[in-house]
């Protein structure tokens, strides 16, 4: 009895979290033109009376930082002549 109560909690819980794990995400609208201006719901630019179209959800991805130039390496350095 108690291994059937497990099972049933444990599938309850897989269950649940996978549902929690799909976001309803916000689409947001902007003007082609202003691409400062940004809107919760569609309409006209406050600027220039166009029509408003959604952005396009980019997902962000971790990368790696950019490595820097060193800039010690075109130092001169003392009773070096360049």
């Amino acid at each position: 009895m108690k291994n059937i109560i497990l099972v049933v909690s444990t599938l309850f819980f897989i269950a649940t979290t996978s549902f929690a794990q799909n976001k309803v995400e916000t689409v947001k609208y902007t003007c082609t033109m202003h691409k400062e201006v940004i809107m919760d719901k569609p309409g006209k630019c406050p600027k220039c009376g166009m029509t408003l179209v959604p952005v396009k959800q980019v997902a962000t991805k971790k990368t790696m930082p950019a490595h820097k130039k060193d800039s010690t390496a075109k130092k001169q350095m003392p009773g070096m002549v360049m």
